[in-house]
């Protein structure tokens, strides 16, 4: 019978949190530095035309800034997974001595 098991080592799931978390981040920055270039470029318009491309837009930037937290909130939940797998193995092995 062949072993259908999958063993995930708990600092591979650290370094792809890790990978996650910089790339999240990463990600956030360059879209607000982008954010920040559209604002002032939309300061520009005249007041009824900016405050409808302003709203327009907005909503758009604030669903990708959600994404970044969840993504980084995700990467967070991985180490605890890592830390915890890692507490359940240390007290298995330890009930065994």
């Amino acid at each position: 019978m062949p072993n259908d098991s999958l063993v995930i080592k708990s600092e591979g799931v650290r370094n792809l949190a890790r990978k996650i978390s910089s790339q999240a981040a990463q990600s956030q920055s360059d879209h607000q530095t982008a954010w920040n270039r559209m604002q002032a470029h939309l300061d520009s318009f005249p007041g009824s035309l900016r405050d409808l491309l302003f709203n327009l837009t907005n909503e758009h930037q604030q669903r990708m800034s959600k994404t970044y937290s969840w993504q980084q909130a995700f990467a967070d939940t991985l180490v605890s997974c890592a830390d915890y797998a890692d507490q359940v193995e240390s007290e298995i092995t330890q009930s065994f001595k």
